[in-house]
């Protein structure tokens, strides 16, 4: 866990453990969340790859936006976090049967996703193109035919699948998708030739080329989507806590300074799906 941040929430944390101590039941029905999977922590499913700026394993401890963020939501709650990693394509099933109480893998709140869950936004999300230098793509007509690396299970995956799609409608090459089980993989597959471009977030896309990248070259909003990146949750007993210390987290402060210790904006905080 990134513990940077804890001491800062200690203070709310252990007034609000302090009178949750009484007992399992009561401590669930005095923090306000009863729908809680384990009484006393936020049990957080999360992906077992390494996805920085956002998630990732560093000496051994779990950094990154989620990982701070979901320990300051935790914080505001009165709770401890708990974390559960896994294949990131197992998240959401995960979620959906009731084996944590909140998913976390910066996923799209897409509508799909929106219809069997809930979301908990924070961040505005596109995703990116990734291309060898030199090379030119000026709209998704240009991938008609073109192979297209991406990360398993992700909604980077449908969205090109989804133009795919639409290409092959109106008459045009479908793009060939490549799945890969993490997003360097996938954009390795680029450099290696083995695909013509690679379909990632935004937000990795852009800590991605924080770096010089000799080779490459990417298009930041190259699939504007019209959703946001947040956390996912099923239980609707969560949703007034949840909604509330995230609310919190964005007026006081906290989650701009989150994005700003991982190197992105805060311009891009959201606060709807």
């Amino acid at each position: 866990m990134n513990r940077r941040r804890l001491p800062a929430l200690l203070g709310t944390a252990a007034l609000a453990l302090a009178l949750t101590s009484c007992g399992s039941a009561e401590a669930a029905d005095e923090t306000g969340l009863p729908g809680l999977i384990e009484n006393g922590k936020l049990t957080v499913c999360n992906s077992d790859s390494n996805y920085a700026p956002m998630y990732s394993m560093e000496n051994g401890e779990f950094v990154g936006v989620e990982p701070s963020l979901a320990e300051a939501v935790a914080g505001e709650l009165g709770l401890e976090v708990s974390f559960t990693r896994m294949a990131f394509a197992g998240v959401i099933p995960a979620i959906q049967s009731d084996r944590c109480d909140m998913a976390m893998g910066a996923f799209f709140l897409t509508p799909e996703r929106l219809e069997a869950m809930k979301g908990l936004p924070y961040l505005a999300a596109n995703v990116a193109l990734i291309f060898p230098e030199g090379e030119s793509f000026a709209g998704p007509q240009d991938l008609a035919g073109k192979t297209v690396a991406v990360q398993r299970g992700s909604v980077q995956a449908s969205t090109i699948e989804a133009v795919s799609a639409d290409l092959e409608a109106n008459g045009s090459e479908p793009i060939t998708v490549q799945n890969y089980d993490d997003p360097v993989t996938a954009i390795n597959a680029v450099m290696n030739g083995k695909a013509d471009a690679a379909g990632e977030t935004e937000v990795f896309a852009s800590s991605f080329f924080s770096e010089e990248r000799t080779g490459l070259d990417y298009e930041p909003t190259f699939f504007p989507t019209g959703s946001v990146t947040g956390f996912l949750y099923k239980n609707a007993d969560l949703e007034p806590a949840l909604t509330s210390a995230m609310d919190k987290l964005r007026t006081d402060g906290t989650l701009a300074g989150i994005l700003e210790e991982f190197n992105l904006s805060p311009e891009s905080i959201s606060d709807g799906a």
